[in-house]
């Protein structure tokens, strides 16, 4: 887990401040794979590459992937 990552806080995950690259509501998009695994959700949001497109916790984006986390 590199250092942004590392850095987030349980605050930062609830308020959707994550800076993440997570999008939803295409075939293919992250949201839909992680709707297709039967358990590890945490892991493959935690372990996405490209993780942080903006400064991480600056900016409200909503994403559910976040819930699972």
């Amino acid at each position: 887990m590199d250092e942004r990552k590392a850095a987030m806080k349980l605050q930062d995950l609830l308020t959707m401040r994550s800076g993440t690259d997570y999008h939803e509501g295409y075939s293919g998009s992250p949201h839909d794979k992680l709707n297709h695994l039967d358990r590890g959700w945490n892991r493959f949001y935690l372990n996405r590459k490209n993780y942080l497109e903006q400064p991480a916790f600056s900016q409200f984006q909503y994403c559910k992937g976040l819930c699972h986390v």
